[in-house]
């Protein structure tokens, strides 16, 4: 018994020391990306520079999408039955448009477009940033390019924060729960451009409706 405990306190161990030893190199290769920055940057214009423009102009837009966002409850649970959960699985966009925040009138319809142009461009420039990540990795030493964060490490030549990359799209759920809460069933509409090209038409059609 005592064998065994000491055997599992060594795998332990070494698992530790060799978790360490990784986090320490992924810690020294990041930190070796940014101070080099500059440099990287440099030798990979014009793709860096045209990175950076489209970073931060996202950023400078980002407030703004996220109030539409919001004020569309287009990041919404939504608690309901359970056949409203299976029908809007069905019908997404009559069940959003009923359930969501959003009106068929113009001021909608420019809320809507901007929230499509701006999802539009981040898909868009994270597609030019995982590109420059694998620039960025063609050109580093060896060591570096096998420890640093290989998704992330345009983020760092640009200095741009990484949240920007785990923004993802926003989701409205519909969410059941049983009384006695021992069942549940949800369906997430995930908001694409594609899917807000869709809620314009109905939209346009609605208007249209009302003005003939």
């Amino acid at each position: 018994m005592e064998y065994l405990l000491e055997k599992l306190c060594i795998i332990t161990l070494s698992g530790l020391i060799i978790y360490g030893l990784a986090y320490l190199c992924r810690l020294y290769a990041n930190n070796y990306i940014k101070k080099n920055r500059e440099d990287l940057s440099e030798r990979l214009n014009p793709l860096s520079s045209e990175c950076k423009v489209e970073c931060f102009d996202l950023l400078r837009k980002e407030s703004c999408f996220d109030s539409y966002i919001s004020k569309l409850k287009l990041n919404y649970k939504y608690c309901c039955s359970r056949s409203i959960v299976s029908n809007a699985s069905n019908n997404e966009i009559k069940y959003l448009l009923k359930y969501s925040n959003i009106d068929n009138n113009e001021d909608t319809l420019e809320m809507i477009d901007f929230c499509e142009n701006w999802l539009t461009a981040y898909d868009d420039t994270m597609r030019k940033m995982d590109e420059f990540n694998k620039e960025i990795l063609d050109i580093v030493p060896t060591f570096i390019k096998l420890f640093a964060t290989r998704k992330i490490v345009s983020f760092f030549v640009c200095d741009i924060s990484v949240a920007l990359a785990k923004k993802g799209n926003p989701e409205f759920c519909f969410s059941y729960t049983s009384p006695a809460g021992k069942s549940e069933k949800n369906h997430s509409i995930s908001i694409t451009p594609e899917l807000l090209k869709k809620v314009e038409s109905e939209i346009y059609r609605h208007i249209s409706k009302k003005r003939s």
